[in-house]
């Protein structure tokens, strides 16, 4: 059981086998991490999820393993316009955004100054 794409895309695990040349196709696919874990913990099969979509998840009666493989990350950034800094609602966003602690589950690469 896998998330599903965006659109007609194929998830990330999909891609990932893809290209060690297997040939993957999910009995099921969803679109939230709460939905797979739960199809999980009724027996329904395997459900991948990223490390950071199981944070905030009810492990209760699953057994989580860590995949061996580098390979399945993603790369996630902010950015914005400097005309967000004009209002103080932006201002506030702008903080709160760079306040912010990584998620669980996520690593923080680098963070670039550019204000200056």
């Amino acid at each position: 059981m896998l998330p599903r794409g965006f659109g007609d895309d194929a998830s990330d695990v999909v891609r990932l086998l893809s290209r060690r040349g297997l040939a993957a196709q999910p009995r099921v696919t969803a679109d939230t991490p709460q939905t797979l874990t739960s199809l999980a913990r009724a027996g329904v099969g395997v459900a991948v999820v990223n490390a950071v979509a199981l944070g905030p998840l009810d492990l209760t009666g699953l057994a989580v393993l860590e995949l061996d493989d580098p390979e399945p990350s993603r790369a996630v950034s902010a950015y914005w316009n400097d005309v967000l800094l004009d209002t103080d609602t932006g201002r506030r966003l702008h903080r709160a955004v760079v306040d912010s602690p990584v998620p669980a589950g996520a690593e923080c690469v680098e963070q670039l100054d550019r204000t200056g």
